[in-house]
C-alpha cells in the first residue's frame, strides 16, 4: 500500500469510529440523535402508470379507494430536493434512495438528482419499475453514476407479469427487459443492479425462475419480499397454507444453491435468511410476517432513517405516514430530524409494547395491536443496530455513554445556528 492509501484507510477507520460511537450515545440518550440519519428515503414523484396488484394506491383490488396517498400527481420540485439533499450531505448522511409512492422515472430533473447526490458524495439508491424508462434514459442513468439500482418487476415471465401488473402486456415485458439489460451495465463500473420481487399468490410458483431471470439480465442481485396486505381489500394475494407449503420446499431448494449462484454468477440472494423468516412464520397465512421477530424488540429506526414524502411531510420510518414530523415546504429537514415529534418517536420505540395506541396506527391495518408486527419495512435498520450492539466490547459503549454529555451540549450549539439559518 502506499502513503496516502495507508492515510486514506486510517481516516476512513476513524471517520467510522466517531460515527458509531455517536449512533450510540443517541441511544443511549433515549431521544436525541447526535449524527445524521444513515439513509434517508425520498419519494420525488407520486405519479405512476402502474396498476400494481398488490399496491397499496394504485392496486385495481381497492376499486377506487386510496390507502397512504390520495395525490397521485405530486412531484417534489427540483428545488426543493436539491435544498434537502444539500442539508442531508451536511449532515453527513450516507446514502439516498430515491423510490416511494409512484415511479421515479416520472421525474422529469431525474438525472439531474441522481447527479447532485454524487456531487455531494452520496451513495444513491435508486428503486423503479422500469416502465416509463426509455432505452436512451437508462444508458443516461448508467452514466450518471447511479451506485444501485433496484427494478421491482415481480415475475420471470410475460404471462406473470402481466397477473401482477393487470394494465401490462407481453409487449411492455419485453420493452422493459431490454432496459433492464442496459441498466444491467453499472456493473461494470462497480454499481449494483438487483432485482425485486413480492411474492403473493398470483406469482409464488416463480420464485426459482426469477432467479434464473435476474441472472439472464445480468443483474447482480435479486431481492424477495412477502405481499404487504390491505385488509379487507388486497386479502385475496396471500398464500393460503397449501401455496405455502409449496413456497416452503422451493425456498429449501434455492437455499443450497445460493453459493452456487454467488460464485458462479456473481448473483446475490439479498435478504434471504430475513425472506425465509417471513416464509416460515407460523402467521404468515395472514400476512403477520415479522411478530414473532419484533415481540419485545427494540426499534432503533429513529437514529437511522428518515423518508420524505411527495407531499413534503417527512415521517420516521417508511409505514409512520400517519405521524408526519414536519414539511421540508416549511421547515428545514436537519430541524425535522432531531424535533420533537422525531425525539417522541425513538423514546416510543425503544419500548413498543408500553405504547401500543401509538404503534397500532404504524403501517396500514389499524386493528393491530402493533401495526409494525404485521410487516415492517425497516426491519433490516433494526437488526443492523441490534448486531452492532451486541458485537462491540462494554468500553466502547461505555464511552458512548459517558460522551453524551459532550455530543448534548454540541447539539444545543448547533441547533441555534441551525435556527439562524433556516
Amino acid at each position: 500500500m502506499t502513503v496516502a492509501e495507508i492515510r486514506q484507510l486510517i481516516r476512513y477507520r476513524f471517520d467510522r469510529f466517531c460515527y458509531t460511537q455517536r449512533l450510540l450515545a443517541g441511544i443511549f440518550d433515549r431521544s436525541l440523535a447526535f449524527t445524521g440519519p444513515k439513509v434517508v428515503q425520498i419519494d420525488i414523484a407520486n405519479t405512476c402508470t402502474n396498476t400494481c396488484l398488490a399496491c397499496w394506491i394504485r392496486s385495481p383490488l381497492l376499486h377506487g379507494t386510496v390507502c397512504a396517498d390520495p395525490i397521485h400527481s405530486q412531484q417534489l420540485p427540483f428545488g426543493v430536493v436539491e435544498r434537502v439533499i444539500n442539508d442531508l450531505a451536511d449532515l453527513q448522511t450516507q446514502c439516498i434512495y430515491l423510490s416511494g409512492g409512484g415511479n421515479v422515472f416520472t421525474h422529469p430533473d431525474l438525472l439531474e438528482i441522481v447527479r447532485l447526490i454524487k456531487k455531494r458524495g452520496m451513495f444513491v439508491v435508486l428503486h423503479a419499475n422500469f416502465v416509463n424508462c426509455s432505452q436512451d434514459e437508462a444508458r443516461q442513468l448508467v452514466e450518471a453514476g447511479v451506485d444501485d439500482v433496484t427494478a421491482s418487476v415481480w415475475a420471470a415471465t410475460p404471462e406473470t407479469y402481466v397477473a401482477t401488473h393487470p394494465d401490462k402486456t407481453a409487449a411492455d415485458f419485453e420493452a422493459m427487459v431490454r432496459v433492464l439489460t442496459i441498466i444491467g451495465q453499472i456493473r461494470n463500473q462497480g454499481g449494483v443492479f438487483r432485482m425485486y420481487n413480492v411474492i403473493m399468490n398470483q406469482n409464488y410458483h416463480e420464485l426459482e425462475a426469477m432467479v434464473e431471470f435476474a441472472r439472464q439480465c445480468g443483474a447482480s442481485g435479486v431481492h424477495f419480499a412477502m405481499v404487504d396486505i390491505l385488509p379487507g381489500k388486497t386479502d385475496s394475494l396471500l398464500l393460503d397454507e397449501d401455496q405455502l407449503d409449496r413456497l416452503r420446499d422451493m425456498v429449501q431448494r434455492l437455499d443450497e444453491k445460493r453459493d452456487l449462484y454467488r460464485n458462479q454468477y456473481g448473483l446475490d440472494i439479498r435478504d434471504f435468511d430475513l425472506f425465509k423468516q417471513r416464509v416460515f412464520a407460523r402467521l404468515a397465512d395472514s400476512g403477520g410476517y415479522d411478530r414473532d421477530q419484533l415481540v419485545a424488540e427494540r426499534c432503533y429506526t429513529g437514529w437511522m432513517f428518515l423518508r420524505v414524502l411527495g407531499d413534503g411531510n417527512v415521517n420516521s420510518c417508511l409505514k409512520s405516514w400517519r405521524y408526519p414530523l414536519g414539511n421540508i415546504y416549511q421547515t428545514s429537514i436537519r430541524t425535522i430530524w432531531n424535533n420533537g415529534l422525531q425525539q417522541e418517536f425513538r423514546r416510543k420505540a425503544l419500548f413498543m409494547t408500553h405504547h401500543e395506541d401509538y404503534f397500532r396506527l404504524i403501517g396500514n391495518n389499524p386493528s393491530d395491536d402493533i401495526g409494525c408486527y404485521r410487516s415492517c419495512d425497516n426491519i433490516a435498520n433494526i437488526i443492523e443496530v441490534r448486531e452492532l450492539l451486541e458485537r462491540l466490547p462494554e468500553w466502547r459503549k461505555s464511552l458512548a455513554r459517558c460522551s453524551r454529555p459532550l455530543y448534548r451540549l454540541q447539539h444545543r450549539l448547533v441547533r441555534s445556528n441551525q435556527c439562524k439559518h433556516w
